[in-house]
């Protein structure tokens, strides 16, 4: 089954290219179709490709975190990638430069067969986590999450408001 490429790039997570001791690690998220991964074919970083043995995929089943080396998935041993699920892959080949690096990756799957896409995404500063204000989209007038804003606003501001309307 051919999956076009403008597809394929949108499993991988934009902005998840990060540097971590001894190399980078990235993640993809199957947004196609339930699905099993028969065997991590390439991993290439800025056209070099990463050792298999070098690449580790971490991954959980919603109870815990499982963490497999690229080499133990196989048509024997497939590791199940239903909708949904987000997979990080560690490579350790050192870290990068800030900027934007090419990634291109290769796994089988069954029921698609080969899928290869390559994708451009960037080393950048940690960005500081933007602040937010409780918002609870199931009932976001309720005391529950009015009292949790306005804890929000005490420890944000600083300040006790004297008088809320």
């Amino acid at each position: 089954m051919k999956v076009p490429g403008l597809i394929l790039k949108q499993m991988y997570n934009f902005g998840s290219l990060e540097n971590v001791p001894g190399g980078v690690r990235f993640s993809v998220k199957n947004r196609l179709a339930d699905a099993t991964l028969t065997r991590l074919q390439s991993i290439k970083v800025n056209g070099n490709e990463v050792p298999l043995a070098n690449l580790t995929l971490v991954f959980s089943d919603g109870v815990k975190q499982h963490t497999l080396k690229a080499p133990d998935v196989s048509a024997s041993k497939p590791l199940p990638f239903p909708l949904a699920r987000t997979v990080a892959i560690s490579a350790k080949n050192g870290a990068l430069e800030k900027g934007k690096h090419e990634i291109e990756i290769a796994v089988e799957a069954t029921p698609f067969g080969l899928l290869a896409f390559k994708v451009s995404d960037s080393i950048e500063d940690k960005r500081e986590k933007p602040v937010a204000v409780p918002y609870d989209k199931e009932d976001n007038y309720s005391h529950k999450i009015v009292r949790q804003r306005l804890r929000f606003l005490e420890e944000f501001a600083g300040v006790k408001p004297k008088h809320i309307t």
